[in-house]
């Protein structure tokens, strides 16, 4: 150890250190300007400290042989690190660097690492190497850092290698097989390696060594490896299984080298027959991935001829006018390259497969990648959701063109039927491809195959490039669909017969689930629309339905008719398919639901569909469905209630691995069938038979919501069993007026009699004494009252039209008449406010200035301003209740069509209070203006009372009309009690309405008679002043001081009030 300290040295290297008595820490002390620091160990007993931090390190590299040597505590003490590299360290999990830099190395910005890791036994190697990456996929690695890291591994080793990328160190060792998995989306390989020097090959077992690179080898004896579930893989020895995983995890590692990708995929097809039943799914390619594989293969010119497929990638020019056109297979044989020179000679011979393209077709193509698999491992079972079963090998082709442009495609195709997949009835064959996005075989683009029986073989040509291949499916005889019944065998048996022979059959106790499954299918086409009796004994019940859709176990079935589909199939189908349930549309058939397909599924216009909540289905085994189209069987099955099937019937059933049962939840789609799509007024239930009690219940299901874009309706249940829309006449709701209806209907009533026979008294009085009548002006107060009257008479109307209207508990929406007359009632409630404040303020007016009156005509400028206000504000509430979105209006039953309780704030309590608060404005100001007269007023004056009375009743009526009409709001959230306390105080207040006009009619008419005795003494003051004037004319001669007396008398009868003080 130094004994001396040195401040010049900054660069410190020390390799191949095997001596623990080194103190780092004692370096660092003697070296006070050290900034690069370069160690590498080679023994396993050595352990380093640092006792402080050591500020000046700005570069460290550390190389070990085992262990961590204190690591953590090295980086902990050197804060201004920025430039770090470790090699051969023990695996450190992504998350514990991002704390250690996170919270010790700040300034780090060059990061370089390469550890070890074993495997865990008890988990895949791929889990293991996700599980290892995802810890450095944060976005501390990849996006603050931009630091990528790849996971090196060997079949042969239990040893995992992690480094970052690039890989930093100058050597670097290779055994094959050899697979890597990295964290870099787009990582360059050629790229990755630019630092190594040294580099340590290891093909075979025998072993070399250089100066400059050391490879180490073993040759396995092929013998050890001839039996069925082991291979030779590159010199080792390894299960199919082993190979398989490694063929596809090449594959799915985004590789660029077209040869590699050809070899493994040509590896995988010959492999995947051969695997055990144990493989893990997911180390099955899908179709797509089929598809790109091949069609990643470019700028190569290769043929993979094996006795399981023939793979083609080569250039379509091939020089010397030669083109390739495609390729065929022949079993046992191998495969051949077709091209202009030889299509004569493969089109004539015994070929299980080929496909050839026009000349036409090919024009801007650069190279043709071609895939004739003769095993169809990857291929069987593709289509679950129709009855098209694989006949001959897959043929899959792909085009590179020069350009983006396409002409238009011909391939001819050639097939065989091979002889394990040969139909064991009598079959129709189609030529078809496989369409990825519905998971069907389609013949869209096909023609009808042609049997060329020289050959042995169907021909026919499609017009565009996919996965091709013959499929076949059960020949149906035509059926009069009316009478008969088309069997699963391609025969026709009237339904008569059908009937009896699927019920024996059913009842025979069989356990075959594909025998059962066709029987109830038949079954439920014979009985549909049979026009023929049958004795009740070859009937199923529900029960037996039931039973025997339960029955059907361990198997993937779907048997789709015009009349049901029925499906029984496990919950997980693999490559993340979940099946969820089964849908029916009328005239066209069914369909299974599955995780991919169950938006499209649910947004068509489907006629019955039934799909489980995936939660629903954890530990499910087989999900079995029944939906029945017409369910003959299920009509009047309910005599206790009497309610109806209204659609397709749903039958559901599962089997469970365990006796746990999560929470069920099934969601149902039923349209209505078309008997019951003209009842009048029904109501709908969403139920499930119940075989206990023979009758359709609802418990555990939701009321079914109508929706009005599919025409369907929509619910859900918490269980299983057997499902149907039900329905039953709807009972209208009982007409009933409580007190306060009635109450308020007679008050206002009273009140139109009040106003009716003032009228009565108006005329009477006029016919009888016209001097005594009152003129048009005296009457212009009643106008607030008339406006009133008018309002109650329109809305006695909406109540009585709504209360004789028949309403249904579900009716929310006012019908016409009663919305026209709603808005009526709303207009004229409007304007009595209005013109009860213009005449409440007109009159306040004339009451505060006497001299000069103010103008009627002032009066009637407000009236119609008062009448724009009304007709503007209903137009406004009338504009939004046509949109039927902001729902402002509904219908109380046999009560009102009103406002709703959302609303009626708006268009009620803001209106209503804006003219209180005028009026109560108005109410102050003439109080004001009375106290000021009594304390001002020598005397009483009876015209100066009457008109104060006049306007106090008129703001009386006003505040009563206001605060009745805004208790209305407050009746939809206040409990019971008080709404019917508030209740009662609008039927009083809108009651008083009578009363007002009695007392203004009362107070116009006492200042009328007022006004007429005022004119009477006038008169006869005026004819005894004249008599007097006549005598004093006549002893004027006599008495000429008399002369004075008379001008006199004669100002005092000019000075006489002759003020009208009306109200």
């Amino acid at each position: 150890m130094p004994t001396v300290t040195s401040s010049s040295i900054t660069h410190l290297s020390i390799l191949g250190l095997d001596d623990d008595s080194f103190e780092l820490a004692r370096v660092c002390e003697s070296t006070p300007n050290l900034q690069h620091v370069s160690i590498s160990f080679l023994g396993d007993g050595v352990s380093i400290f640092l006792t402080s931090p050591v500020l000046s390190i700005t570069s460290f590299e550390l190389s070990l042989a085992t262990g961590d040597y204190n690591l953590r505590n090295i980086l902990e003490s050197v804060p201004n690190l920025c430039r770090l590299k470790v090699e051969g360290i023990e695996y450190i999990s992504g998350h514990e660097w991002e704390n250690i830099i996170s919270n010790h190395l700040l300034k780090l910005k060059i990061f370089h690492f390469d550890m070890i890791r074993r495997f865990e036994k008890n988990e895949t190697t791929e889990e293991q190497v996700d599980k290892l990456l995802d810890t450095f996929r944060t976005p501390f690695w990849l996006h603050q850092y931009g630091w990528f890291v790849r996971c090196e591994w060997r079949l042969s080793s239990s040893l995992f290698y992690l480094y970052t990328l690039p890989y930093a160190f100058s050597s670097h060792g290779i055994k094959c097989p050899l697979f890597l998995k990295s964290t870099c989306p787009q990582e360059n390989k050629q790229q990755s390696y630019d630092a190594v020097r040294t580099l340590i090959y290891s093909p075979t077992t025998t072993t070399t060594a250089t100066t400059t690179t050391t490879s180490t080898t073993t040759t396995q004896d092929p013998s050890t490896c001839r039996n069925g579930t082991h291979i030779l893989d590159n010199g080792n020895c390894v299960t199919i299984d082993q190979a398989i995983i490694t063929a596809v995890n090449t594959l799915r590692n985004n590789i660029t080298n077209s040869t590699v990708v050809a070899e493994t995929l040509s590896q995988y097809i010959s492999l995947l027959p051969n695997s055990s039943s144990t493989l893990n799914q997911s180390y099955k390619l899908t179709v797509d991935e089929i598809d790109t594989c091949l069609n990643k293969i470019k700028d190569v010119n290769l043929t993979l001829n094996t006795n399981d497929s023939i793979l083609v990638a080569q250039p379509v020019n091939q020089g010397g006018n030669v083109m390739t056109l495609g390729a065929s297979f022949t079993r046992a044989t191998g495969g051949q390259v077709i091209n202009t020179a030889n299509t004569g000679n493969i089109i004539n011979s015994f070929s299980s497969a080929a496909a050839i393209i026009s000349n036409q077709s090919l024009a801007g193509v650069k190279s043709l990648n071609m895939l004739i698999i003769d095993k169809l491992t990857a291929y069987k079972d593709l289509d679950k959701s129709s009855d098209r079963f694989l006949a001959s090998s897959v043929i899959v082709v792909a085009l590179h063109r020069n350009d983006s442009a396409s002409t238009s495609t011909n391939i001819s195709l050639y097939f065989q039927v091979l002889q394990e997949y040969h139909p064991n009835r009598v079959a129709q064959y189609y030529c078809s491809f496989y369409d990825t996005t519905s998971s069907k075989w389609n013949e869209s683009g096909c023609t009808i195959p042609k049997n060329n029986t020289a050959f042995n073989r169907y021909e026919c040509s499609c017009n565009h490039l996919s996965t091709f291949a013959l499929v076949w499916s059960p020949y149906v005889t035509p059926c009069n669909t009316s009478t008969h019944v088309s069997m699963s065998n391609g025969s026709c048996l009237s339904k008569l017969t059908t009937q009896i022979e699927t019920v024996n059959t059913l009842r025979g106790n069989t356990t075959n689930s594909t025998v059962i499954a066709d029987a109830l299918s038949s079954y439920i086409s014979a009985i549909t629309d049979s026009n023929t009796t049958l004795n009740s004994s070859y009937t199923l019940s529900v029960n037996e339905i039931d039973t025997f859709l339960s029955n059907i176990n361990n198997t993937n079935i779907t048997k789709n008719t015009n009349d049901s589909i029925l499906v029984v199939q496990q919950p997980n189908q693999g490559d993340n398919v979940i099946v969820l349930g089964a849908s029916f549309t009328r005239g066209t058939g069914g369909e299974v639901v599955n995780n991919t397909n169950k938006e499209r599924v649910t947004n068509s216009y489907l006629s019955t569909a039934a799909i489980i909540n995936e939660e629903s289905l954890d530990g499910v085994t087989s999900l079995n469905i029944l939906i029945i189209d017409k369910p003959t069987t299920y009509e009047n099955i309910d005599n206790s209630t009497n309610k109806t099937v209204a659609s397709s019937v749903i039958v559901v059933s599962v089997q469970r691995n365990s006796s746990a049962e999560p929470r069920m939840n099934i969601s149902l789609y039923f349209q209505l069938l078309k008997r019951n799509q003209t009842i009048d007024r029904p109501e709908y239930f969403c139920s499930f038979y119940d075989t206990m009690n023979s009758s359709w219940n609802e418990s555990g299901c939701t009321k079914p919501r109508y929706n009005p874009t599919f025409d369907r309706y929509e619910c859900s249940c918490n269980h299983l069993t057997s499902f149907a829309l039900v329905w039953l006449p709807k009972v209208p709701l009982t007409r009933y007026l409580n007190a306060q209806d009635i109450a308020s209907l007679i008050f206002q009533s009273i009140s139109i009699l009040c106003f009716i026979a003032i009228i009565i008294h108006g005329l009477t009085i006029r016919v009888c004494n016209p001097m005594a009548s009152l003129q048009a002006r005296d009457l212009l107060p009643l106008i607030s009252c008339a406006v009133t009257m008018i309002l109650f008479i329109f809305y006695i109307a909406l109540a009585m039209t709504v209360y004789t209207k028949t309403t249904y508990d579900d009716e929310k929406q006012c019908f016409l008449s009663s919305s026209i007359l709603m808005f009526f009632v709303y207009f004229f409630l409007i304007f009595m406010f209005c013109v009860k404040t213009s005449i409440g303020y007109f009159n306040y007016v004339r009451f505060v200035r006497l001299f000069p009156e103010p103008s009627h005509r002032n009066l009637f400028i407000m009236l119609v301003i008062s009448f724009f206000i009304s007709i503007t504000w209903v137009s406004f509430a009338a504009g939004f209740n046509s949109n039927l979105s902001f729902q402002i209006t509904q219908l109380y039953p046999y009560k009102l069509c009103w406002f709703t309780g959302d609303v009626i704030y708006y268009f009620l309590t803001i209106p209503v209070g804006v003219f209180l608060l005028i009026n109560i404005f108005i109410f102050i100001r003439v109080a004001q203006r009375i106290l000021n007269h009594i304390q001002n007023a020598k005397s009483p004056h009876q015209s100066y009372e009457r008109m104060k009375l006049c306007i106090l009743v008129l703001l009386s009526s006003c505040a009563t009309q206001g605060i009745g009409w805004l208790f209305g709001p407050f009746l939809t959230f206040v409990n019971e009690n008080t709404a019917n306390v508030l209740g009662w105080f609008f039927n009083i207040f809108n009651g008083l309405e009578g009363l007002w006009a009695i007392i203004l009619y009362m107070i116009i008419r006492s200042q009328r008679l007022d006004e007429r005795k005022r004119l009477m003494a006038l008169k006869e003051l005026t004819e005894s002043t004249r008599i007097s004037f006549i005598r004093r004319e006549k002893s004027r001669k006599k008495d000429s001081n008399r002369e004075s007396f008379v001008f006199d008398d004669l100002y005092g009868l000019e000075t006489i009030d002759m003020t009208n003080a009306s109200c």
